[in-house]
């Protein structure tokens, strides 16, 4: 939850699907017995549908046809990777543009579904690397924080997004993102990146100066570019396994390499120390702010994600592997995937959240 969705802003790709129904329902309109023709032979979501199927161009025949999903609508799946096992879930209200896509195996499928495996595949990585064993007690520890997030959490973001004024806001973000710097740095050393090290020094000693203690990002503006690093990203890059799926109190979605990362990022960051003698309202002050601050970043988001999710729990289980993922492999993920997390391309999500 300290800013660790599957959203997507996919609007090219809504008004596609709804021009598309608007060109059919006119053809449909020509004549009684063509539009009967076309309600036999165009596809369509039943009741019990979870949504469009992805279709890579993979499974695309020499005559342009593709196997059919019985039950499923299906739509060609064309510059965000070539990949199976994907529900498109349609937004809650047409015309919003935000698409949600959801993995094949968070989706009840409908019952007259009588597809092959070969069919319906869905991706190792979405469905058994991402180990969950603990699912039950998770959902339950879930649940908490949803709880928590209701009354507390969401009322307090909502409340600094109102009287706090957008720019106000941005340099909050900033000066979060700059008191971070230390841990960053540490962490570009021991994966051995000497130009992210470097860029993190330069950031840091322009944004504190020349941007006021890091409430302008200067840097940023200079063509320095912020990056994330932490423990548990330096974990993995050593080879290190991320263990079981876990969802911690407060915290949120989590598991063993990145609850480690969390506490040896605690334990080397300087706030840590200047605080360590201040009452315990102070040193929670610290997190509590980043915390108010990545909350607020995604309120719309996190809510369209509530709204439109059919298995809220697995959503965000999915959205912080593919998350992860990104992290760790620096926004690089055409090449192998790092065992554990999600291979799903970078550019179908949002790198910057952490939600429940």
């Amino acid at each position: 939850m300290l800013l660790p969705a599957l959203l997507i802003a996919l609007a090219t790709s809504s008004m596609a699907l709804e021009k598309a129904g608007a060109r059919a329902a006119a053809d449909t309109s020509v004549s009684g017995k063509k539009s009967k023709q076309a309600a036999r032979t165009s596809p369509r979501r039943d009741r019990g549908s979870p949504g469009l199927v992805l279709v890579p161009p993979a499974r695309q025949t020499r005559s342009g046809t593709k196997a059919a999903v019985p039950g499923l609508a299906e739509a060609p799946l064309h510059g965000y990777g070539t990949f199976e096992g994907v529900v498109l879930v349609p937004p809650s209200q047409p015309g919003t543009g935000i698409v949600l896509v959801e993995p094949a195996a968070a989706v009840a499928q409908p019952a007259n579904a009588s597809a092959s495996p070969d069919e319906i595949q869905v991706p190792k990585d979405l469905s058994e690397e991402q180990e969950d064993p603990f699912e039950g007690f998770n959902r339950g520890v879930f649940g908490l924080n949803e709880v928590l997030d209701h009354l507390i959490i969401e009322p307090s973001a909502r409340i600094y997004h109102a009287i706090v004024p957008q720019p106000l806001r941005r340099g909050v973000s900033n000066a979060v993102r700059n008191l971070g710097s230390p841990v960053i740095l540490a962490n570009d050393i021991l994966q051995g990146n000497r130009q992210r090290a470097s860029d993190t020094i330069v950031r840091f000693m322009v944004n504190s100066t020349i941007g006021i203690g890091g409430l302008i990002d200067a840097a940023g503006y200079m063509g320095v570019p912020y990056h994330p690093e932490d423990f548990g990203q330096t974990l993995a890059v050593w080879g290190i396994t991320p263990g079981p799926y876990m969802v911690l109190p407060v915290l949120g979605p989590s598991n063993p390499r990145d609850l480690t990362g969390l506490l040896v990022d605690t334990a080397i960051n300087p706030l840590t120390w200047i605080l360590v003698d201040r009452p315990l309202e102070e040193r929670l002050a610290p997190a509590a702010v980043e915390l108010l601050v990545g909350r607020e970043a995604i309120l719309d988001e996190y809510a369209n994600l509530r709204a439109t999710s059919p298995d809220l729990y697995a959503s965000v289980r999915d959205i912080y592997g593919q998350i992860r993922q990104t992290a760790i492999a620096n926004g690089d993920v055409t090449g192998e995937p790092i065992p554990g997390v999600t291979s799903l391309p970078a550019n179908t999500v949002v790198t910057n959240v952490k939600p429940f």
